[in-house]
């Protein structure tokens, strides 16, 4: 669970997982996580061992490194096998009920062990990856790590001045990011005056990334060069661009699949879709998952009759057999039976230099059902109007259709742990 969650996220995932066990970090100056674990010791019926990573632990709970100082070097007497769960991974939170991935270990690493070699990792490379291990971006990038035998610097937590100070300071052979780790650290000026030569290969993913910002972190790296990866908590990595790819290829799409893997883009008619025709991606590979925790229902959903996992992204497939993420299914907004896919419109308005960054996300309408609402967290003391925005978007092309009708302006915009905006949390006010 992510470690910036509190007890009202934390209370319902434990409770559903029927979860025996916690370690949690020590007690802070701003959060007191073993006194919140005791707390939900005596609400949550299952839960009644709290570990602390600390030398010391109030009453009621475990010291961590204790137990391993005190610990029996006994051999485990049913070591586990590959089918057995490994880890539970919830959903990274952007729909409003969040779904429960068990992987087992085959799962869990397989994709790493047959993806090792696109980055050519040895025992002598650094890798920094920006997202938290608590996410499916952040295990791929922990598990590939250990099992090349490399080492991985530590980001605490991410602002741009710290994530650029790391790089300049730890030299990184390896860098993995979201698109906003890199677009945050752009519009503050820090990319283009900072000192990437350390960096061989840079992965950005987690997120539709925009071009020019893909094109922006590839022009910092005078000794390697980035590429994308398309992954999600149910399979991890599923689509990759290969590093000595032309630059188009590797800032403008996500390549193709990942060695195991099949891809299929099925279109709104049920048909496999054709070349650069949009449809939903559908995927099998060596890491998909066999299901969601408790969740019939769900994972009659998610599969095929044929065996295939439905993604829900939308993607089209160029000539050379290239994908690119178009939007999701469960963002379309139905505008009297019109579907507009917000994820282009929000491309363009994220580049007005007033906009620090946007989401288009639906409100009722009792004409239409359905109408844009766009959201918009500004840069610094920017100011903007809806008239700017439409007069922006028609500037750039973008017909009238698609732009928004309404615009809220939000302080902060609410943000998964890998850098997704939670488009379910975005209210008018």
């Amino acid at each position: 669970m992510h470690m910036p969650y509190r007890i009202g996220e934390l209370e319902p995932l434990i409770n559903y997982t029927k979860a025996r066990a916690v370690i949690c970090s020590d007690a802070s100056e701003k959060y007191n996580a073993p006194e919140v674990m005791l707390e939900l010791c005596e609400r949550i019926e299952t839960l009644d061992t709290i570990i602390v990573a600390s030398d010391s632990a109030p009453k009621g709970a475990l010291s961590l490194p204790q137990l391993v100082s005190d610990g029996s070097l006994d051999a485990i007497k049913e070591p586990p096998v590959a089918s057995d769960p490994a880890v539970l991974c919830f959903t990274s939170g952007t729909s409003t009920s969040p779904k429960a991935v068990i992987h087992n270990y085959q799962t869990l690493l397989a994709n790493n062990r047959i993806a090792g070699p696109i980055y050519n990792l040895t025992e002598t490379d650094k890798v920094l990856g920006g997202p938290p291990f608590t996410h499916a971006f952040g295990l791929c990038v922990i598990n590939l790590t250990l099992m090349a035998g490399a080492s991985s610097l530590l980001m605490p937590a991410f602002t741009p001045p710290s994530l650029v100070q790391l790089i300049e300071n730890e030299k990184p052979t390896i860098l993995f990011v979201a698109p906003a780790h890199i677009a945050a650290c752009h519009k503050e000026g820090l990319i283009e005056k900072s000192d990437f030569s350390s960096v061989r290969a840079a992965t950005i993913s987690g997120a539709v990334c925009a071009p020019e910002i893909a094109y922006v972190l590839d022009g910092a790296l005078p000794n390697g060069a980035i590429g994308q990866m398309w992954g999600m908590t149910e399979c991890f990595m599923g689509l990759h661009t290969p590093f000595n790819s032309p630059a188009d290829i590797r800032c403008e799409t996500l390549g193709q699949t990942t060695p195991t893997f099949e891809a299929r883009l099925i279109s709104d008619k049920g048909s496999v879709a054709e070349l650069d025709e949009e449809g939903e991606l559908e995927i099998k590979g060596c890491s998909v998952f066999a299901g969601y925790l408790n969740n019939d229902d769900a994972n009659r959903v998610a599969f095929t009759g044929d065996g295939w996992f439905r993604t829900g992204d939308l993607a089209k497939r160029d000539n050379n057999g290239n994908f690119r993420i178009t939007g999701r299914t469960k963002d379309l907004i139905n505008r009297g039976g019109i579907k507009i896919n917000p994820t282009d419109v929000e491309a363009i308005i994220d580049k007005h230099p007033a906009v620090f960054m946007s989401a288009i996300a639906p409100i009722e309408d009792k004409t239409y059902g359905e109408k844009s609402c766009v959201y918009i967290e500004l840069n610094n003391e920017s100011h903007i109007s809806l008239k700017e925005i439409c007069g922006w978007l028609d500037e750039n092309n973008v017909t009238k259709m698609k732009w928004p009708e309404q615009l809220e302006i939000v302080k902060h915009m609410p943000m998964t742990p890998t850098r997704k905006v939670i488009k379910s949390s975005l209210r008018p006010a």
